[in-house]
């Protein structure tokens, strides 16, 4: 890798439920990530890509759990969720295409067959996990 960067966003939305003890947390985040890579096989490539997410979670505050605690954790797990999305789909599929775009016409399509495989258990996974 020559050049890569990582930049996220994280904005939080706290409101005071009923009960006067708990909070809801509504955290949107946002992922840019870019990278150019560079080597004898590929040349140059740009992998640049984007992720977003909302999570809103009702949490608890008292003396031994603070607001501080409470976003701190919300933030490292939509990190971590954004991460392995972005090695999941971003990363591992653009290595698939160049992989193929530089093999003959049916070890080609054999990738591209199985890209679209991959995309569509993402999709499903995605769709059954929207519907939980």
């Amino acid at each position: 890798m020559k050049k890569g960067a990582w930049d996220s966003l994280h904005v939080f939305s706290v409101v005071p439920q009923d009960d006067g003890t708990s909070f809801s947390y509504t955290l949107s985040s946002s992922l840019i990530i870019s990278m150019i890579v560079a080597n004898d096989d590929i040349g140059t490539a740009d992998l640049s890509g984007t992720v977003q997410s909302e999570v809103v979670q009702i949490k608890p505050v008292d003396k031994f759990t603070s607001h501080i605690m409470n976003m701190g954790a919300m933030v490292e797990e939509a990190e971590t969720k954004m991460r392995n999305n972005l090695e999941l789909i971003y990363i591992q599929k653009a290595r698939e295409v160049l992989a193929g775009a530089r093999s003959s016409n049916g070890a080609r399509d054999a990738v591209l067959g199985k890209i679209a495989q991959s995309l569509a258990a993402v999709s499903l996974k995605k769709a059954a996990a929207a519907s939980e």
